[in-house]
């Protein structure tokens, strides 16, 4: 799955930002904010994973420690 890098970028911005308010991520709930089916969902938040920013934790998406290190400073 491709996405513009621009989008990318976009998408990642804001769920960054629903993890922060709300504690984690769903792919249900990536999938009713952003429109995307799980094909494109789940390629998207491995990608965050391999890029250290989230980790799996109860079938949800969470921030790493060391990304919520990064936003404190």
């Amino acid at each position: 799955v491709l996405l513009e890098t621009g989008r990318y970028e976009n998408l990642k911005t804001r769920i960054i930002d629903i993890i922060s308010k709300q504690g984690s991520i769903s792919i249900q709930t990536a999938r009713d904010q952003f429109g995307y089916t799980r094909k494109y969902i789940i390629p998207l938040f491995t990608k965050l994973d391999s890029e250290g920013i989230t980790t799996m934790k109860n079938n949800e998406r969470v921030l790493t420690r060391a990304y919520q290190d990064k936003l404190v400073r």
